[in-house]
């Protein structure tokens, strides 16, 4: 059997719209909402209207499990970032809420939207991108650091071992050197080497 359209999808937008705010408000019976369709001008069955309202009574339910899992994954994301805000997790859901964004906006399917909810989007969209850069900024700048703090190593290395160097013979200094490859590469520990 083919999957025909219900005779409300076919019904005039100002209509099917005040059916679906009468079925999400929960404020009207099947016989209220086939008096309004009649009133404003439409033409369905009383078994018709029934059915939408089941399938959009379940479409509803599907999206509430949806919202009631996301929750539940929210709440470990929630505890992992509040021990690592900026590490990988605080990442993956900035990610996460951006694909979510999309698919919203998929979802709305041509339908009517309301200006506060596109207002609440967007202003999450540019909370997360500045969340994101930072993240970013200070990834940076502890890059930065560390590199700087290796520079400082590696020079005060040198020169206690230029120091150290001057004071071998050139087989000591050979021996050294060599020393030092092989606990570089891990052939040897430190202290066995």
């Amino acid at each position: 059997m083919a999957n025909r359209k219900s005779t409300l999808d076919r019904l005039d937008p100002r209509i099917r719209d005040a059916v679906h705010t009468a079925i999400r408000e929960n404020r009207a019976t099947i016989d209220e909402i086939v008096a309004t369709i009649v009133q404003m001008g439409g033409d369905v069955s009383r078994s018709a209207v029934g059915r939408y309202v089941k399938r959009i009574g379940e479409d509803e339910a599907k999206r509430l499990e949806e919202y009631r899992k996301a929750q539940s994954v929210a709440a470990v994301w929630v505890e992992k970032i509040g021990s690592e805000p900026e590490g990988d997790v605080g990442r993956m859901l900035i990610e996460q809420v951006r694909m979510l964004a999309v698919q919203a906006v998929k979802e709305m399917n041509g339908a009517e939207v309301d200006a506060q909810d596109l207002m609440l989007l967007g202003k999450s969209l540019d909370h997360l991108a500045k969340a994101n850069k930072s993240i970013v900024d200070r990834e940076a700048s502890v890059q930065k650091l560390m590199q700087a703090r290796l520079e400082k190593t590696v020079k005060a290395a040198e020169k206690g071992a230029a120091k150290a160097v001057a004071s071998m013979t050139p087989e000591q200094a050979y021996l050294a050197a060599l020393k030092q490859v092989r606990v570089a590469y891990g052939m040897v520990e430190a202290e066995a080497a």
